[in-house]
């Protein structure tokens, strides 16, 4: 007796059937994926955030500043945020002369997910990871620049955005614009695009704001085209 077996065209169709079913489920599981990124990477901000608060608490309400002198390096920036040594004691992060501008090297596991590693920047240092909001902030107010700004400075702490993704240590609202900035250079590095907000997770980009609570805000939320003043109330830092 003949044992009976699948003939060609049906095992196409499960094979299609199969094709088929992958094609559905792909991109449910890809923004999944995307979505537990958003997620770890706001925990991180907020780790940042918190021994943000904490420096505070410790420095008389100051937070930590943006820039710090009188060290200051081949490009007249001075200490940058990452790199302060009692914010960096409450993370676990620390200096390194070996890293490129001898940057601050930070646990991985504090880092974004989705942001590409440079290969100047194989360490992992925090400076193309997060930024510091430094809108109306003068480069030219040494009080201001380099001291950073006391807690009762800001503006609406619970709307206020003080760390975002970006490609830059220090970024600002002008910045946050996609059009002129992520929808031309993505992060290329090197092209010209220092400062931007990275929009790195599905086009938006995770914004935590002074009181340490995060939000994740897709690009035509935290920059509306044509009204730059349009966010100010969420970018504006000093009152």
């Amino acid at each position: 007796m003949r044992q009976k077996a699948f003939t060609l065209i049906e095992l196409l169709v499960v094979v299609a059937i199969i094709a088929l079913l992958i094609a559905i489920l792909l991109p449910a599981l890809t923004a999944a994926r995307e979505t537990s990124k958003i997620v770890v990477c706001q925990s991180n901000q907020r780790q940042l955030i918190m021994a943000n608060i904490m420096y505070a608490n410790e420095q008389r309400d100051w937070y930590v500043p943006l820039s710090t002198p009188p060290v200051v390096d081949s490009v007249g920036w001075g200490t940058r945020w990452m790199q302060n040594g009692l914010y960096q004691k409450m993370l676990g992060a620390h200096n390194d002369s070996s890293v490129w501008w001898g940057l601050s090297v930070w646990p991985r596991n504090l880092l974004c997910p989705n942001q590409p590693v440079n290969t100047q920047e194989a360490d992992w240092n925090m400076w193309r990871v997060y930024a510091y909001n430094r809108t109306g902030i003068k480069s030219n107010d040494p009080m201001q620049y380099f001291m950073g700004y006391k807690r009762q400075d800001v503006k609406q702490p619970a709307w206020t955005a003080q760390l975002v993704d970006a490609s830059d240590w220090h970024t600002e609202i002008n910045h946050a614009n996609y059009l002129l900035w992520w929808d031309l250079y993505d992060e290329a590095f090197g092209s010209g695009a220092w400062q931007m907000v990275a929009y790195r997770h599905l086009e938006g980009a995770n914004i935590i704001h002074f009181d340490g609570h995060g939000a994740y805000y897709r690009k035509t939320e935290a920059w509306v085209d044509g009204s730059p003043t349009a966010n100010q109330r969420m970018w504006k830092l000093l009152k």
